[in-house]
């Protein structure tokens, strides 16, 4: 019950809820009336959100109506020096912590090898020790574990703790560009409006540190076709980062690399089986994360 001295939360609540179906109604009251919305458009938009539900494609429907990026960058807004934020999507799930050497991939898995290895710091340098990260990607196919109905147990996705020096390490490989699903009622839409359901090739990151804000990412593959015209709209220039595909000395295939400002260079060291010659793409990323002074409040950048 409300003392008087301050609103009720719950009345708080009501209040906001009342103010956003208020405006969405007034919206939508003039959408119809601005463009003599009949009533078989009408029935026909109504069949399709009940078919969206049926499917269990609102999230997906959000996303490429890019509402998702758009709630996000407003809960998370942009600092100096701080990562930006990025939506989840809809594929992520918990999954296990990895062991040395972290790997989310087996060794027969297609793709190109990729090692990211890197640090996560404080913004003036200190290294934090322990800080959780989870990481996850689609495989070479462009899909995620949770679309492969063979698929037995996480895949292309762990957690992983940084060291006492806040080091990191995960050997995985390069996700490729994929095409979000067509075969439900969100997929016919777009191609109803002549709009393409790719994404630029990305890996996704979550960060948590005791004391600091965590927060939660992707970071692009520089040069993706697709970059700038991301189907949802969440590719931003701060996060991508570009692959150096040539080759090093096979002695140096071992030694840490030496990695000037910007923090975020790939080496590429020869790697030798019974088998194969495989290069190996090395990725050096250092992550800096700001304590925690509000709540949502997160920081997570690449080295200026």
């Amino acid at each position: 019950m409300s003392t008087g001295l301050a609103p009720d939360l719950t009345d708080l609540r009501q209040a906001r809820l009342v103010e956003i179906v208020d405006a969405i109604t007034s919206g939508l009251r003039d959408v119809v009336e601005t463009h003599g919305v009949t009533e078989d458009e009408w029935r026909g938009a109504l069949r399709f959100l009940t078919e969206v539900g049926v499917h269990e494609e609102f999230v997906l429907l959000s996303d490429v109506l890019r509402l998702s990026v758009l709630v996000d960058a407003l809960s998370h807004p942009d600092g100096a020096g701080i990562t930006p934020s990025n939506v989840a999507g809809p594929f992520w799930r918990p999954a296990p912590f990895l062991d040395e050497p972290a790997t989310l991939v087996g060794e027969d898995e297609p793709g190109e090898r990729l090692v990211l290895r890197g640090r996560v710091t404080a913004g003036d340098g200190r290294p934090i020790a322990d800080a959780e990260l989870d990481l996850w990607h689609c495989n070479a196919e462009g899909l995620y574990d949770v679309q492969l109905p063979e698929a037995e147990g996480p895949r292309y996705r762990g957690r992983l703790r940084t060291d006492a020096d806040g080091r990191y390490e995960v050997r995985t490989i390069v996700p490729p560009p994929y095409e979000v699903p067509k075969d439900g009622p969100v997929g016919r839409l777009l191609a109803a409006l002549g709009r393409h359901a790719f994404r630029p090739a990305h890996v996704h990151y979550r960060a948590e540190a005791e004391g600091y804000a965590p927060l939660t990412t992707m970071v692009f593959v520089a040069g993706d076709p697709w970059l700038g015209d991301d189907v949802i709209g969440a590719d931003k220039a701060g996060l991508t980062v570009a692959i150096d595909r040539s080759r090093t000395p096979a002695e140096d295939r071992h030694r840490p690399c030496a990695v000037p400002r910007p923090d975020v260079r790939r080496r590429v060291p020869v790697r030798i089986t019974a088998t194969d010659l495989r290069s190996t793409v090395r990725c050096e990323c250092r992550l800096w994360l700001r304590p925690t002074v509000a709540i949502g409040a997160a920081s997570y950048r690449v080295a200026p």
